[in-house]
């Protein structure tokens, strides 16, 4: 009997040991590496210093962040894991309505204005480097500049509700990446995108009349220090919480939530080591982030086949046509791939979202970028962990091919 109990113990013991063993290493690991989450993360507290900053420079209480008036920031291209001459500052500065400075071409008259996310904005490239710039070029015309970072279809619409009447032009572009579809579905991006905290946004639901718009549930700039009274409600309407957050969440038993996701947390912890390795030995390696983009990427692909999501990505450009109608502008729907994109169509000869594409070009003109970008053999991407943004020669094919199509409607 005392044999058994003395193991029984130490099989306790063992198993305690590599639980702990997990702890302290996932602890060490997650140090500087977003995507390892515990269960604190769930209710993470914020940093003070990083969230005023925020507040003072990005807070918006409509739409969760956007850019402020009259001001000015720069950002990097190139970062761990690409080649030194990769890196370099860049800078751009906001004008005072908001739009991103289009230099020598803001006193021409304002025809096209453009709304969506980073790719609008034109991430990691000077002011006349922008895809704007050069479209402003060949138009002879000022297209504004309205994109933000991170923004989803529901926040760009939304910002063109609020701007349209002080910035009236004959065109909108409605500039997106095919990750949009995840960016709508949340209202809070630290459930999916683990680590973004400051991230709080609106979203709209699908109901029995069209769609529902939940607001920004932190639209005052107290409530993030109180948000313990409203995670319930968070929690309620952020579509990865449970879908994505608690099964990617690393938590005492460590065993069972290797069981959950053991591809992901093995995989993940390997990639982890193998780049500490190769740091420590002076060599960069970015495995890591590798899996994360091919992970969220393989998330993208099932959203688009998702028939209830779909619908609700395409009742928000219903709602941009409807918005278009009212207000007398022509919408074009545009499509900007990632660098990763352009790879997947590689290897499937498809877009995974080429039939949500063609069923929403029956309500609104759609342009999709893919392929031309596909056509060419230069490097038209920034080298950063995330795939990067378009340089200034992407910019450029960008603008030469919208040129051409919307010559049309000028």
């Amino acid at each position: 009997m005392l044999s058994y109990v003395n193991l029984i113990l130490f099989v306790f013991l063992i198993w305690l040991m590599i639980e702990l063993g997990i702890h302290y290493l996932v602890l060490y690991l997650r140090q500087d590496f977003q995507w390892l989450v515990m269960s604190k993360d769930e209710l993470p507290t914020l940093n003070k210093k990083a969230l005023k900053k925020f507040i003072n420079r990005s807070y918006d209480p409509e739409l969760g962040w956007t850019r402020r008036p009259n001001s000015q920031g720069t950002e990097s291209t190139g970062s761990i894991g690409s080649i030194s001459s990769d890196y370099k500052q860049v800078s751009y500065r906001i004008n005072d309505m908001g739009a991103r400075e289009n230099p020598g071409h803001e006193h021409l008259p304002a025809v096209i204005s453009t709304y969506g996310d980073s790719f609008v904005f034109s991430r990691q490239v000077y002011d006349d480097e922008t895809w704007q710039w050069n479209l402003s070029k060949l138009t002879q015309t000022n297209v504004l500049n309205f994109g933000v970072g991170n923004f989803g279809l529901d926040q760009s619409f939304l910002r063109l509700q609020r701007e349209y009447d002080n910035n009236l032009t004959k065109l909108v572009i409605m500039g997106v990446v095919p990750e949009t579809i995840v960016r709508v579905l949340g209202v809070w991006r630290h459930y999916y995108e683990h680590g973004n905290t400051f991230a709080f946004k609106p979203r709209y639901v699908t109901s029995s009349n069209g769609l529902r718009l939940i607001p920004n549930l932190i639209d005052k700039p107290t409530k993030f220090l109180d948000l313990h009274k409203y995670i319930d409600e968070i929690r309620t309407n952020d579509y990865f919480y449970h879908r994505k957050f608690k099964r990617n969440m690393l938590s005492f038993p460590y065993g069972l939530s290797f069981v959950r996701r053991p591809q992901r947390h093995f995989s993940l912890i390997y990639a982890l080591l193998l780049d500490k390795l190769y740091s420590a030995m002076g060599q960069s390696s970015s495995r890591a982030w590798e899996l994360i983009l091919r992970d969220n990427q393989q998330y993208c692909v099932s959203l688009y086949n998702d028939i209830e999501v779909v619908e609700l990505l395409s009742l928000i450009v219903q709602e941009f046509v409807k918005f278009a109608k009212q207000k007398g502008f022509t919408p074009i729907f545009l499509l900007m791939p990632y660098r990763t994109d352009l790879e997947y169509f590689r290897t499937y000869g498809t877009s995974y979202c080429a039939e949500f594409l063609e069923n929403i070009s029956d309500v609104v003109e759609t342009i999709d970028l893919t392929e031309k970008l596909l056509d060419t053999t230069e490097t038209i991407y920034t080298n950063d962990y995330y795939g990067g943004h378009l340089n200034a020669l992407g910019n450029q094919i960008v603008a030469i091919e919208l040129n051409n199509l919307l010559r049309q409607y000028l």
